[in-house]
């Protein structure tokens, strides 16, 4: 085992910190931190031989190693292995994404097999999940949000709610129309206030229309009512 005054010497502690620094991801740059100085001639020749291979995939690729979407997906998994437990779909989405990251990089490594055969080796020993990502990808946006066509029921779901969003807005409309015809808003605007849809009545009118208050201006000029005729199509 090399002695502490070695390492000093050898500045260990710098160099894997300079290179923790310049690591692509937070996983890499754990490793780094964590790496420990070869104890003997075949490991330290080893190492030397991966390092060499993996300078001439950086110089000698168009674009290097393709990591783009490589992320720490760990305490994800780790949350998942418990049954009954659930991810969400921005979670999802990055597992995929890493997913995909690591079989470019697979892929890669393992064409060039001839040329690399140490890096080749490693990436052989990665396992093929293709097939999971593709399902999360064709099912979750980048931005974690459900494709509709991720399910049959969500589909449904959605078709109905933007059919009652529509029947919503159109009898709102109706209604502000006749509203503001008898002078009882301030505005001819539909409002969203504390999620729901709501119309600008005047303060002085409030008891001439059939509403539930959602809010109020600052002024107290403005109450701002939910008309009861839209009430059955909300629940």
């Amino acid at each position: 085992m090399i002695g502490q005054e070695t390492l000093h010497a050898l500045e260990w502690e710098r160099v894997i910190n300079i290179a923790a620094d310049l690591a692509a991801s937070p996983l890499g740059a754990e490793r780094l931190l964590a790496l420990e100085v070869p104890v003997s001639k075949n490991r330290a020749e080893l190492l030397l031989v991966r390092t060499q291979e993996m300078v001439r995939v950086l110089t000698e690729t168009d674009g290097g190693l393709p990591i783009d979407g490589l992320a720490d997906t760990r305490e994800a998994l780790s949350r998942a292995s418990i049954e009954g437990a659930s991810l969400d779909p921005f979670e999802l989405r990055k597992i995929a994404e890493t997913i995909s990251c690591y079989n470019r990089i697979r892929l890669q490594l393992h064409t060039r097999g001839e040329y690399l055969p140490e890096l080749a080796g490693l990436a052989n020993r990665l396992w093929d999940h293709g097939k999971i990502a593709k399902a999360i990808e064709s099912a979750i946006d980048q931005d974690g949000e459900l494709f509709d066509d991720a399910s049959p029921e969500l589909k449904r779901l959605r078709h109905d709610r933007k059919k009652e969003s529509k029947h919503l807005e159109d009898r709102l409309g109706s209604i502000m129309q006749k509203w503001a015809d008898q002078g009882y808003l301030q505005d001819s605007v539909i409002n969203f206030r504390d999620g729901k849809l709501v119309l600008p009545v005047r303060d002085d009118a409030k008891h001439k229309v059939q509403g539930v208050m959602v809010d109020t201006s600052a002024s107290g000029a403005t109450v701002f009512l939910e008309p009861v005729e839209t009430l059955p199509i909300l629940e």
